[in-house]
C-alpha cells in the first residue's frame, strides 16, 4: 500500500530532527519508533502509546526528542524504561 502524504511528512520530519537512525512506521495503529546502530548492525524497535493517524507529527516528535534525551543521559537503550 502506497505512504500516504501525512506518512512522509512525518518520516521526513523524524529524518530532520533526529538525524541518522531513526525511523517510524505503523505497527496496528499505533506509532512504532526504530532505532538502527550502524557500529554493530542492528535494530531496536520499540511501539509508543501515539495512535498512527494524521495530525499527531508533534507528539511524536516530542516524544522521540524526550526518549532520544533520556537515552543520552541514562545511558538505557529504546527497550528499556529508565
Amino acid at each position: 500500500m502506497p505512504k500516504l502524504i501525512w506518512e512522509k511528512k512525518l518520516q521526513e520530519a523524524v529524518k530532520r530532527q533526529q538525524r541518522f537512525g531513526w525511523s517510524v512506521r505503523d505497527k496496528r495503529g499505533k506509532v512504532l519508533v526504530q532505532r538502527y546502530y550502524p557500529d554493530i548492525n542492528k535494530r531496536v524497535s520499540a511501539a509508543l502509546p501515539i495512535k498512527w493517524e494524521p495530525n499527531q507529527e508533534l507528539n511524536v516528535l516530542n516524544a522521540l526528542q524526550k526518549i532520544n534525551e533520556v537515552m543520552q543521559n541514562s545511558g538505557c537503550s529504546l527497550k528499556e524504561r529508565c
